[in-house]
């Protein structure tokens, strides 16, 4: 069993155990996500049975696991947790492509299912789904701490990442990049949401409100649309949000990401 730690950012931390027999990709996965994320640390073993051993609900925020495994493999590893643990974030991550597995992982109770790839942009996705596994057990963290996560896994990442409040209705954090992208200064969507529906393309406006009412009831997004009314709205951009959940339930934040991408 190895452990990659990194310095912790802002006075919070991501904690993953990461199970995967293939020591060279596992520590490629590790080493790649706490270089570029100082508030994650990684502890990493080579099979279930090991991460059942390593496991402690309150050192642990996140479980990573491959699928295909020695000894119970990864469904038999998320059996395990989730005898005590029914709602503790675990990610299958694996290289099987049948949809059958992943009908399979989802009804066994796992939190997300994601195929491996490579790539920076694909450990960044990677890293951006476990910290909205963790966000939605948001009963072990507190507000000003989610603040803080969403902070400091932002602070490496090239995407703009935001996070809006239920509660009173407006962004409480929008990650530098957000002008260059979106042709508009962060400070005009902190003190007024709507502002952001000026700079997407007229055609997309209605479907961008209907999105956002959509995850305040609950539901995830995953969407593109055009931005930047200053370049005639030729900027395209892949959108994910979250809800996140306070010990009660009630939705607190939606947080997520907006990342350029090709024409579409």
């Amino acid at each position: 069993m190895s452990r990659v730690k990194s310095p912790l950012a802002s006075g919070a931390s991501i904690s993953i155990l990461h199970a995967d027999d293939d020591g060279a990709f596992r520590e490629l996965v590790n080493t790649v996500i706490t270089h570029h994320h100082a508030s994650i640390e990684i502890e990493s073993v080579s099979h279930a049975r090991e991460g059942i051993q390593a496991f402690d609900p309150n050192q642990v925020d996140c479980i990573i696991s491959d699928w295909d495994m020695m000894d119970i493999g990864g469904l038999g590893f998320l059996k395990q947790i989730r005898k005590n643990h029914p709602n503790f974030p675990f990610i299958i991550y694996s290289n099987k492509r049948e949809s059958r597995v992943a009908d399979e992982v989802i009804s066994a109770g796992a939190t997300d299912f994601i195929r491996k790839s490579a790539g920076e942009d694909h450990y960044e996705e990677l890293t951006q789904r476990v910290a909205s596994a963790v966000y939605r057990q948001s009963d072990a963290i507190p507000t000003r701490n989610v603040e803080q996560l969403f902070e400091s896994i932002s602070e490496k990442s090239q995407d703009v990442c935001w996070l809006f409040s239920s509660e009173s209705e407006e962004f409480t954090f929008v990650s530098g990049p957000y002008k260059r992208l979106f042709g508009q200064d962060v400070e005009s969507i902190l003190n007024d949401p709507y502002a952001l529906l000026d700079t997407i393309h007229p055609s997309e406006q209605q479907r961008v409100e209907q999105t956002m009412e959509s995850a305040r009831e609950g539901i995830s997004f995953n969407t593109r649309y055009q931005v930047n009314e200053n370049n005639d709205f030729a900027s395209h951009v892949w959108v994910r949000g979250e809800p996140i959940f306070n010990k009660s339930g009630e939705i607190s934040h939606i947080g997520g990401f907006c990342r350029p991408i090709s024409r579409y």
